[in-house]
């Protein structure tokens, strides 16, 4: 006879009310079984969470021609569910999406790495892909030091030889002397 049978069988014949001994058994098929049945719901929802973040990686992954994991080990889904827990399943769609988008990521780099799902799961790499260090920025024209200072010498020449303006030819004063023999500036 299981403890709870026994236990059942005492109630009945002490006498107790239907609901107190339905409410007692309850009780006690918590106490023995309930952490047994909550670590397998709780197993059963995070694998349905590291299914879904699969599923939402494998279909950036494809279009962006990053490999497809044949296997999900052990290690792979602690860290899954290590960023779930961190940033929820908003977040992990997020980064999927922006890894998908970052060239770097797919390959247009120096040694054509590319990006995978063990790059998405390190804790820095995922925080870094959210925060938009790979994604792809417009190349802002910067002036050489060169260019600089050839700009600046051009703006120098030109106040001394037009006198400050920005007009050439502006003054009635010819800015070289051409006269026979003297071919010099003045």
């Amino acid at each position: 006879m299981t403890p709870i049978a026994t236990a059942l069988k005492h109630m009945l014949a002490s006498g107790l009310a239907h609901e107190s001994v339905v409410k007692a058994v309850e009780d006690m098929e918590r106490e023995m079984y309930g952490s047994k049945r909550a670590k397998t719901e709780t197993k059963h929802e995070a694998s349905a969470a590291v299914d879904s973040a699969l599923d939402v990686y494998k279909l950036y992954a494809e279009k962006a021609g990053f490999s497809i994991p044949r296997k999900l080990t052990a290690e792979r889904v602690k860290k899954i569910n290590a960023r779930l827990a961190e940033s929820g399943e908003d977040a992990w769609a997020e980064a999927c999406k922006k890894m998908a988008a970052s060239s770097f990521c797919r390959g247009v780099n120096n040694s054509g790495w590319k990006a995978d799902l063990d790059f998405l799961l390190q804790p820095s790499s995922f925080n870094r892909i959210l925060e938009g260090r790979y994604d792809d920025r417009k190349a802002v024209a910067r002036e050489t030091e060169f260019a600089r200072h050839q700009r600046e010498c051009t703006q120098a020449l030109e106040r001394k030889v037009y006198g400050g303006r920005n007009e050439h030819f502006a003054s009635d004063n010819p800015a070289f002397d051409l006269s026979p023999g003297d071919w010099r500036a003045h």
